[in-house]
């Protein structure tokens, strides 16, 4: 027999006088009878005298409590012929029943899964990401149960919370054979007589011999503390490598251990054992039979080396791609694009995709019952001391919807809701107070008929308005941040999404960690062939801890990842030249370095769908109306060097456009021939228009024969950096098509302020999408509400047609080609805009790194990516 130190011994002991009686009401709570506690505390002691060297020192009852609760559990799971089946042992009924056995009736009809996570967290004060562990269930579907049972106790008794606490503390425990002490003493002197043994066939079949049909009202009565809603967040918890050695309670006492099939990550080593599920997000374990197990190991932590800090954290008022990044890791809303499959939504605290009454033009979005804002000081109150975050519920979501349209972000959604353009009228100059209250007006178009359900009343069709709800633009924040925290809001974020921050250094780091409290949802739609196709099934965040670590020069970035001390860093194209092999291209992909540089380090070359064009003022009278205007508009795009601007401009670091969409952003040819560079062609157009050429080489005048001069253009451009050479490239465009073009240099706010005013005939700009489909670049051109864009009855009628592009269904899939078609054809009659480039992102990453490379999209939640280890 193996005995520990005196220390080591010490710990048992004191385990044995703190624990027992807490783990027999525990063991009572989980099983049916005093005859099955009795067994699940002796082995979850034998455990324990096993470990005594990881027993903790100050409060070792969480720590046991884990183990007592994981011998149950696998106890439960082996359900075998020989099991007990004895009635519960309760009090006999009293003749004027008191509130205790009301509450003990009330118990007994709760259903097994409320019950037993009640047990766990409120009787074991495990927390409630330790109970999910034990109870090998996501850590939202505990709270979920914990909820929902206490709202059932209230409700079926009609009491307050303190009379249904009183009664559970008063309620019948049956007493271990011999009173408490003496049972503790056995427990202790059997671990102490096994722990150094190997387990006997009677330890086998006493262990198969457990009944699992429910926890027992009888030992819910035993709650010592009752915080409604509570999940002992006070409680100490185990370290990492004490967690999993506990939670498997030495599993060798059946014939197979039980699998773990949670998704959550071994605390020791970052193995994750995962049977495949269904994919997409669910809220509950998993109804599949098991397909074989895939280990893979994952890095703890992930960093990143970033040069900007972000500018704010408030998602109603960013419009900031730095910022978007940031964002992503707290917040979240209705719907999110799908990072493996371009141009699809998927539901994110949304329980599937909405309803559509085309009668009403109406969305009904139903919410997931396991959302939750994460743990903040905002919600604390009388009721609430622990700061929990609370149930996300259809006011919140229809509450930030408001919000959002006072807001910067605003243009995403405007005109397409009913009511809410005169909302924003009303409110978007109150502050303060005042603007609190005014947000709790109703608008006709934003309803929740109950918690759960969300409608959304458009004021015409639907369109792209499902990829607004799909920005991190209209995330779902709580109404009690805003009143707790104002203007600082904008760096105290409270959202639902995957991480919460646990570290802030302003302007020098940022540190999220997982949230613990996070809904159910695994990784789903991982195409073949993709590196992410063995985590298939895998529960998200795939990182437990991310670190963004700001400042610093292009050097110092670069070591950062080059030495290890970080994953990915985006790089200039300087630096870029310095590292890959001579003769290398810069085509889109993955590369390795030139020799002598780090041997685990590779190149990320991707192309982002980010527009760079000149956009014409249709609304103008000499560029945008007529046949003239549309001449000169061909001749300014056939007479564009797109390589040369790429090269002598911006120096390489882009691709050349030739239509609205980057390369494999649909199945679908997108050139337009509008956008070639043809100065013959441009000088034929405006011959054909009734123009007047004169020159040769690469110095030509147009004439307009109507006024007898050269026509002189406004170009309003926001290139401060590079005025040397934007005037030599327009000058070179000038020479070649004949047209005079006047530069105008602004600042950015100038700049936008000249937009919206039309301030200008061309404007030198560019284009993030702010969503993954098709519709975003199509929409800019032609739009009734926009100052530069004129009105298309064909285009618009088309642009709608475009959505029938994701249809899984053949006949509906080429009418959105058509659409497609119809709307390039316009595009290369009328030419409103001048498609340059597209932006070009190099980013320096350590190999092993894993992050999804979908068309068409930006920046991919960071809840998708991983490094292997």
């Amino acid at each position: 027999m193996r005995h520990g130190d005196g220390m080591n011994d010490d710990n048992l002991q004191q385990c044995a006088r703190q624990c027992g009686e807490r783990a027999w009401r525990l063991a009572c709570a989980l099983m049916r009878n005093a005859h099955d506690a009795e067994d699940v505390v002796q082995e979850a002691f034998v455990v324990a005298a096993r470990r005594r060297d990881r027993i903790p020192s100050d409060d070792p009852w969480p720590w046991f409590a884990t183990a007592v609760s994981n011998v149950a559990r696998n106890a439960r799971r082996t359900r075998s012929k020989h099991m007990h089946d004895e009635p519960a042992e309760v009090a006999a009924p009293a003749a004027k029943p008191d509130l205790s056995v009301l509450v003990a009736e009330a118990l007994a009809q709760l259903p097994e899964p409320e019950r037993d996570a009640i047990a766990c967290t409120h009787l074991s004060g495990l927390t409630q990401a330790e109970a999910a562990a034990a109870l090998d269930v996501p850590v939202g579907t505990v709270a979920t149960r914990v909820r929902a049972g206490l709202a059932k106790l209230r409700a079926k008794l009609g009491k307050s919370d303190k009379e249904v606490a009183l009664g559970i503390g008063v309620m019948f425990v049956p007493q271990p054979q011999g009173g408490i002490e003496a049972a503790t003493q056995r427990w202790l002197e059997g671990a102490e007589t096994r722990a150094g043994e190997a387990l006997t066939e009677t330890g086998v079949n006493m262990t198969r011999s457990i009944l699992i049909a429910g926890a027992a009202l009888v030992a819910i009565a035993l709650i010592v503390w009752f915080g409604m809603g509570g999940s002992g967040a006070g409680a100490v918890q185990p370290d990492g490598n004490d967690a999993e050695q506990v939670a498997a309670a030495d599993n060798t006492a059946s014939d197979a251990g039980p699998e773990k099939t949670g998704g959550m990550p071994d605390e020791a080593s970052n193995t994750y054992t995962e049977s495949h599920t269904d994919t997409g997000e669910t809220t509950g374990p998993a109804t599949k039979d098991p397909q074989p197990a895939i280990e893979l190991k994952l890095a703890d932590e992930l960093v990143y080396a970033e040069a900007r800090w972000p500018t704010t954290l408030d998602p109603h008022n960013s419009r900031d791609a730095v910022n978007t990044k940031q964002l992503q890791m707290v917040y979240e809303g209705l719907l999110e694009s799908d990072p493996f499959v371009p141009s699809t939504l998927r539901p994110c605290i949304a329980a599937g995709l909405p309803k559509w009454d085309a009668a009403t033009r109406t969305y009904a979005f139903t919410l997931h019952d396991d959302v939750r804002f994460h743990d903040d000081p905002c919600f604390v109150d009388a009721d609430n001391l622990s700061g929990a975050g609370r149930e996300v519920t259809a006011v919140d979501v229809l509450w930030s919807i408001k919000r959002m349209s006072l807001g910067d972000n605003y243009w995403l959604i405007a005109g397409r809701i009913e009511g809410l353009d005169d909302f924003r009228a009303g409110g978007k100059e109150l502050a303060g107070d005042e603007r609190l209250e005014y947000l709790e007006h109703d608008v006709a178009g934003l309803q929740a008929p109950d918690d759960h359900t969300v409608r959304i009343k458009l004021t015409g069709d639907p369109g792209t308005f499902l990829f607004a709800l799909a920005s991190v633009a209209t995330s779902v924040l709580p109404r009690e941040a805003l009143r707790s925290y104002g203007d600082d809001l904008a760096f105290h974020p409270v959202g639902t999404g995957p991480y919460v921050i646990s570290e802030f250094v302003l302007n020098r780091k940022i540190v999220y960690d997982a949230n613990p409290g996070y809904r159910e949802v695994r990784l789903s739609n991982v195409p073949a062939g993709s590196p992410f196709a063995s985590l298939e099934g895998m529960r998200l965040p795939l990182t437990r801890r991310v670190v963004f670590e700001f400042g610093g020069n292009a050097e110092t970035i670069t070591a950062q990842v080059r030495e290890g001390r970080a994953m990915e860093a985006r790089i200039g194209f300087d630096e870029l030249a310095a590292m890959l092999p001579e003769g290398e291209t810069l085509d889109p992909g993955v590369h390795d370095l030139a020799p002598g540089q780090p041997e685990n380090v590779v190149v990320r070359i991707a192309i982002e769908p980010t527009l760079q064009y000149w956009r014409f003022n249709m609304n103008d009278e000499v560029i945008g109306k007529g046949d003239k205007a549309r001449a000169m508009r061909q001749a300014l795009s056939l007479g564009f060097d797109r390589a040369a601007y790429i090269r002598d401009v911006l120096a390489g670091r882009a691709v050349r456009a030739n239509g609205l969409l980057p390369q494999g952003g649909i199945e679908a040819d997108c050139a337009l021939g509008s956008q070639e560079f043809d100065a013959p062609a441009a000088r034929k157009a405006l011959a054909d228009a009734g123009f007047e050429l004169n020159g040769d080489g690469d110095k030509w005048i147009a004439i307009d024969p109507e006024t007898g001069r050269q026509p002189e253009l406004c170009l309003v451009t926001r290139s401060l950096n590079f005025k040397e050479e934007v005037n030599a490239f327009v000058g070179r465009v000038s020479g070649l098509t004949g047209i005079a073009i006047r530069i105008e240099y602004a600042t950015f706010p100038e700049y936008l302020k000249r937009m919206t005013e039309a301030d200008g005939q061309i404007f030198d700009a560019g284009w993030v999408m702010d969503y993954p489909a098709p519709e975003d670049m199509y929409g800019l051109w032609y739009d009734a509400n926009d100052t530069l864009a004129a009105a298309d009855a064909e285009y618009a009628q088309a642009l709608h047609g475009l959505e029938n592009l994701r249809s899984p269904d053949p006949e509906q899939k080429q009418e959105g080609l058509r659409a497609l078609q119809t709307l390039n054809r316009v595009l290369d009659r009328d030419v409103p805009f001048v498609a340059i480039a597209f932006n070009v992102s190099v980013r320096l990453c350590r190999e092993g790194y894993l992050q999804p490379e979908a068309p068409l999209s930006l920046s991919i939640p960071l809840k998708y990516c991983a490094v292997t280890k």
